[in-house]
């Protein structure tokens, strides 16, 4: 599953994304410590000139090139240079309609007055933007490993799918603000106060984001 990114519109934007993406990350790393340190270990005993690399160049393309990376060699017409790639490197973002499946009887659409021209407007400046697609289906697996961000048009829309999805997994961020803040994605929960009975998942998390970014 995608560590998917839910924004959703308001006088402020806030967006919460998943924190299993990180922690997979680190853990897929540890898991294959030896394997990385095998690979070390070889280009070590190649023992080659600056810029004659061969082997090593040879060996690493090989090895990204096993794992999906687009390889380009040559670079800077160094033979032994070389850009690995992975994916198409932008993110695919959906828009959400306002209206239950994106319909109304209403003479005013808001899908076809407002939300329909502003994603046209972005495809033309070549954003990967996809829509509008109605809230009450739109976040299945299939939907959530299909994107990167998630924008809905107001809070209730994205916020609910996404502390069912990620339960204390996830963090809030509110953009537009002069300064970072960031909260668990979950309210204060008074009626807990005092008992030591609420889950601190989410908060150790916000903690880490902002370690990670120092």
């Amino acid at each position: 599953m995608r560590a998917l990114i839910f924004l959703f519109i308001f006088s402020v934007s806030s967006f919460s994304f998943s924190q299993k993406k990180y922690d997979k990350t680190f853990k897929n790393i540890d898991d294959k410590k030896n394997y990385y340190s095998s690979i070390a270990q070889d280009i070590w005993s190649f023992a080659e000139m600056g810029y004659q690399e061969e082997k090593s160049s040879n060996l690493l393309k090989k090895i990204l090139s096993e794992q999906g990376f687009n390889i380009k060699s040559g670079v800077a017409n160094i033979p032994t240079a070389f850009i690995a790639s992975y994916g198409k490197g932008f993110p695919i973002i959906a828009i959400l309609g306002l209206n239950p499946h994106c319909e109304t009887i209403n003479k005013f659409s808001e899908e076809k007055k407002i939300i329909v021209p502003a994603i046209k407007e972005l495809k033309n400046k070549k954003i990967n933007i996809k829509g509008p697609f109605s809230a009450d289906t739109f976040f299945s697996n299939q939907n959530i490993n299909n994107f990167d961000v998630a924008v809905g048009m107001y809070h209730d829309q994205v916020i609910t799918p996404m502390k069912t999805i990620f339960n204390f997994n996830a963090i809030n961020l509110t953009l537009g603000l002069p300064f970072l803040r960031v909260s668990p994605d979950h309210g204060p929960n008074e009626i807990m106060l005092g008992k030591n009975k609420s889950n601190s998942k989410s908060l150790l998390y916000c903690i880490n984001f902002l370690e990670n970014i120092k």
